[in-house]
C-alpha cells in the first residue's frame, strides 16, 4: 500500500512538473512571437541608415573627405552586423532566414553610394540636402535605437553614461577641429 501511494504521489508531481512546463512552453512562445519582429524593425532602420551612409558616400567629391567618410563607415559596420546578428540570434530565428537577412543588408549601402554619385552632380543644394539627410539617420539609429537600448538594461549604466557624454564631447571637439566642407 505505502508502495502504490509513493508511485501515486510520483506520478502526480510529475503530472504537476509537466503542466509547468508546458505554461512555462506557452509564454516562451508567446514572448518569442512578441519579438520575432524586433529582427525586422532593426533590419530596417539599419537598411536605410545604410542607404543614407552610402549617399552621403556617394556625394562627397573631395578625395581626402570621401576616404575619412569611407574608413567611418567600414569601422562601424561590423558593429551593425553584429548587433544584427544578435537581435536575430535572439529572436530564434532560422539560420538560412538570417543568412539571407544579413545579404540584403549588405546590398543597402553600395546602392545608397550609386544614388548619391547620381545626385552628385546636381550642385550644392542637392548635395547638402542629402548630406543633411544622412547625418540625420545617423543621429536617430544612435539615438533612438542604440542609447535607449543600451540605458534599458540593468547594470554599468554609470560607466555607460559618462563613455555617453565623452563620446559626445568629443564629436563636438572633432566638428569644431575639422573645417567646413564648404569653404572653399
Amino acid at each position: 500500500m505505502e508502495i502504490a501511494n509513493k508511485i501515486e504521489n510520483k506520478k502526480d508531481t510529475e503530472n504537476e512538473i509537466n503542466t509547468k512546463l508546458e505554461i512555462g512552453n506557452e509564454n516562451d512562445d508567446s514572448i518569442k512571437k512578441e519579438n520575432t519582429l524586433t529582427p525586422y524593425i532593426l533590419l530596417l532602420a539599419l537598411s536605410l541608415h545604410g542607404i543614407f551612409e552610402g549617399i552621403a558616400l556617394g556625394v562627397i567629391n573631395n578625395n581626402s573627405e570621401c576616404i575619412i567618410l569611407f574608413i567611418a563607415i567600414i569601422a562601424h559596420k561590423w558593429a551593425e552586423s553584429f548587433a544584427l546578428g544578435i537581435s536575430f540570434y535572439n529572436a530564434r530565428i532560422q539560420t538560412k532566414i538570417f543568412i539571407e537577412m544579413l545579404t540584403i543588408f549588405t546590398f543597402f549601402t553600395p546602392v545608397g553610394i550609386l544614388i548619391g554619385m547620381y545626385f552628385s552632380k546636381s550642385g550644392l543644394l542637392i548635395e547638402g540636402i542629402m548630406l543633411s539627410i544622412s547625418s540625420g539617420t545617423f543621429i536617430y539609429v544612435s539615438t533612438s535605437e542604440v542609447i535607449v537600448e543600451e540605458f534599458s538594461t540593468k547594470g554599468s549604466k554609470h560607466i555607460k553614461f559618462w563613455c555617453y557624454l565623452v563620446g559626445g564631447f568629443l564629436t563636438v571637439l572633432l566638428n569644431i577641429l575639422e573645417p567646413a566642407p564648404f569653404s572653399k
